[in-house]
């Protein structure tokens, strides 16, 4: 799970990932962040060949997105990616949803800073093959 906080800068114009950061304060040019103040709580079996669903709620919207773990993830980060690649930050990869194609009504309620932004992750298949992994991009 991973809770936030909303920021009266989130704008989520960004095409290829969407974060949620860990910092208290962003600039309208944090164009991925959809929430700030970011804390997350077990999030290592992410760091496997796992299916998974994000289930965004802030208010009463709610947003899904389907993406993937890697054995290679740190998770010390919390960006979503919609690429195979894989850095320190990376929380999951081959997302289905950047913040750009979040829908403009949920960014709405995301840019109050009484928003409270609630991630639920859960696992929703394996991967047993590496062919699924193919084209990994490590930094």
């Amino acid at each position: 799970m991973i809770v936030s906080q909303g920021h009266e800068n989130i704008t989520a114009l960004h095409k290829s990932t969407f974060e949620f950061s860990k910092d208290a304060d962003i600039s309208p040019r944090a164009d991925c962040v959809i929430g700030v103040r970011s804390v997350g709580t077990e999030l290592n079996f992410l760091r496997s060949k796992v299916k998974i669903e994000l289930i965004l709620k802030a208010g009463d919207k709610i947003e899904r997105i389907i993406a993937y773990g890697h054995p290679d993830l740190t998770c010390e980060g919390f960006i979503v990616r919609k690429s195979n690649v894989i850095d320190k930050k990376t929380l999951c990869i081959r997302a289905d949803k950047s913040a750009a194609e979040l829908d403009r009504s949920f960014v709405e309620v995301l840019k109050n800073p009484d928003t409270k932004l609630i991630t639920e992750i859960r696992k929703i298949g394996i991967y047993e093959s590496l062919e699924f992994y193919e084209g990994i991009e490590l930094l």
